[in-house]
């Protein structure tokens, strides 16, 4: 009998939490404040000989004195009672509604807006803002305002770049012409230390191979080997400098110093510094390129997940996961 009298009891409790949860779901509560329920479980429902019901005794309360329960059918109601509670209070349902639910939730309109909008700010930073812009139905001018402002730095960015690449490549070039006027490979062959030690060398390979003890001696890169190494060497380290052409000597010791920097070659370096100066402008502008973009396709991608879905956004497939201390809850829609 105790058993029976548990399963009464969790069964009450259950019918009592859905009870209180379709309320809270099917909205039918019009005022405000809440519903607090109250459960009275009879047990019995007692019937004379006569057929004349015998009023039943309340499990709940204690005046009615001991049950006999020998003597009640096998009969078992259950009434849910409601009223109006005067300070607002939460319901068992209400609770179960109330709980903090983490809610994610992604539809196929929203997805594309997020990918869309990041693809157009990878090809051009602000076109993902204007995309957004022009599909919200808000028309909210702070996302005009940031479109505005990424295409403006890219124009900016793409100047920089431009001008000063463009800038750097025509020092090179002055650079290289003028290495090509006052440096020749045949000189250096001839006036090296070593190379004039043992009447001339021959080729570069030849001093590459033979001049490696010489304590003037640095590899040498011959233009057609590598073009860059060429004109960066003749004028950067101080074993090249006997093949300028106003090398004549003089320039090794000057008053007891060595001094090895002669007016070409000394001309020479500051194009190229002006050229790497430039050319490592136009770098930076470029690194600014990438970085405006990738700015951009996340400030889109962040706009667009924020602002939900557009116009006909709502249409095709969605899912929704939320997750609580209470329960999970997965499901699967389609709007058309």
């Amino acid at each position: 009998m105790r058993g029976k009298i548990k399963i009464l009891l969790l069964f009450s409790a259950l019918l009592l939490v859905l009870n209180s949860a379709s309320e809270v779901n099917a909205g039918c509560s019009d005022y405000a404040g809440s519903i607090s329920s109250r459960l009275t479980l009879n047990y019995g429902g007692m019937k004379s000989r006569v057929g004349e019901d015998i009023a039943a005794v309340s499990l709940f309360n204690s005046e009615d004195g001991p049950l006999d329960f020998k003597a009640l059918k096998r009969a078992e109601t259950l009434r849910l009672h409601g009223e109006r509670l005067e300070n607002p209070a939460l319901s068992v349902g209400e609770m179960i509604m109330k709980d903090s639910f983490s809610a994610g939730t992604l539809s196929a309109g929203k997805k594309k807006r997020i990918v869309v909008s990041m693809v157009a700010s990878a090809l051009l930073p602000g076109l993902g803002e204007m995309y957004l812009y022009f599909d919200s139905g808000s028309k909210d001018m702070s996302i005009l305002a940031r479109a505005i402002g990424f295409i403006a730095l890219e124009g900016y960015l793409w100047y920089g770049y431009d001008s000063n690449h463009d800038k750097g490549k025509d020092f090179k070039r002055q650079y290289e012409e003028y290495g090509d006027a006052h440096w020749s490979e045949e000189d250096f062959l001839r006036d090296h230390p070593y190379c004039e030690g043992v009447g001339g060398c021959i080729s570069w390979e030849e001093y590459n191979e033979s001049a490696k003890e010489n304590e003037w001696y640095f590899f040498y890169m011959a233009r057609e080997v590598d073009r860059e190494e060429y004109y960066e060497n003749m004028g950067k380290y101080d074993a090249f400098l006997y093949g300028w052409d106003d090398w004549n000597g003089e320039y090794a010791h000057d008053g007891g110093n060595p001094n090895y920097w002669t007016p070409h070659r000394t001309h020479f370096v500051s194009l190229r510094d002006e050229s790497n100066k430039y050319l490592l402008r136009a770098d930076h502008h470029l690194m600014g390129l990438i970085a405006s973009r990738i700015v951009s396709m996340v400030h889109a991608g962040w706009l667009a997940n924020r602002d939900g879905s557009g116009r006909g956004s709502s249409e095709g497939w969605s899912f929704e996961l939320k997750n609580s201390a209470v329960r999970s809850r997965f499901s699967l829609n389609y709007r058309f």
